[in-house]
């Protein structure tokens, strides 16, 4: 009597594949993932109102930030001169920044806000508490904004031309 040794039968080469495969299919898993989670947490970002106040980069002073939406820059324009003149105003009067882009940018903001329906004392109520260390300019800062940004508006705000 024989004994057959039974024998396993190989898979087939087709079916198998290599280590590099196989982390290479895995890598493309993760990245796939990890672009969907990005994009879910963009969407969600994207479309949840904002109902605090606009945050600006620290400086070393702080900026004016109000209640405006976050999801958008103002949409003022301004040319150089224009903000050159607006950042010296300010110096003028003793508000000084670090980044004058900052105070450029909430200088707009300011314009912005009241186009969107948010008066003068709302605003400067918002700037004090945003910026304590410069609540004591709020009016001027503002004030400043509108001569400058929208003077249409010039009305709603004492000097500070």
């Amino acid at each position: 009597m024989t004994l057959m040794a039974e024998q396993v039968p190989a898979e087939p080469e087709a079916d198998r594949q290599s280590w590099r495969a196989t982390w290479r299919q895995a890598g493309l898993l993760l990245m796939g993932g990890l672009a969907l989670a990005g994009a879910i947490i963009l969407a969600f970002w994207v479309l949840t109102p904002n109902t605090k106040a606009v945050q600006q980069p620290s400086t070393a002073a702080p900026t004016p930030k109000t209640t405006a939406s976050a999801a958008a820059p103002p949409t003022i324009a301004s040319t150089a001169d224009q903000d050159n003149k607006y950042v010296q105003a300010l110096n003028d009067r003793g508000i000084s920044f670090a980044n004058p882009e900052a105070a450029i940018y909430n200088g707009k903001l300011v314009c912005d806000n009241i186009r969107l329906g948010m008066t003068v004392p709302q605003i400067v109520t918002a700037f004090r508490a945003s910026n304590p260390a410069l609540s004591g300019h709020a009016d001027t800062y503002v004030a400043i904004s509108v001569h400058t940004y929208c003077p249409q508006n010039g009305n709603l705000v004492a000097g500070g031309s």
